[in-house]
């Protein structure tokens, strides 16, 4: 039990650590464009949502999580193309577990071997990088982008 309540609880310092995702970001991806928005850390989570657009139209919306997990540190990523919005969503969800945290960088190892096998976030002053990596097929990867808070 003790060993559970000091996972827990060093799962909460991670987690309260990633206040540097906060913010409203916005950046490109060869021919598409990204916003995101992270909330701060509150009550053990940290909420975000994104939308990607290409050609001037959404082209997928996306809710992310940050959250405490069987003592662990996951995110989980709910996707849907945007044309299925409002009336038939389609929702796609990843779970990533987190790896490695450094100062304002962290590595999530995704649940799923295919098609990704970690999520890689860093920041640098007020750049933010977002980057799939590590596909077994690199034409499956979704990509990197890279951001600015605006």
């Amino acid at each position: 039990m003790i060993l559970k309540k000091q996972t827990t609880e060093k799962a909460i310092l991670q987690l309260n650590s990633l206040n540097w995702l906060t913010g409203h970001w916005f950046g490109t991806s060869e021919f598409r464009q990204c916003e995101l928005l992270w909330g701060a850390p509150f009550n053990n989570l940290i909420q975000g949502s994104y939308v990607i657009h290409q050609s001037g139209q959404a082209i997928e919306l996306g809710y992310l999580r940050l959250s405490i997990d069987n003592c662990n540190v996951t995110l989980t990523m709910q996707m849907s193309p945007a044309e299925n919005f409002p009336s038939k969503p389609v929702i796609t969800e990843s779970k990533f577990k987190l790896a490695k945290i450094k100062t304002q960088s962290v590595t999530f190892e995704s649940e799923y071997e295919k098609p990704l096998n970690e999520l890689e976030i860093s920041r640098t002053n007020n750049s933010l990088i977002f980057a799939f990596v590590g596909s077994k097929n690199p034409l499956e990867a979704m990509g990197r982008f890279d951001l600015n808070l605006v």
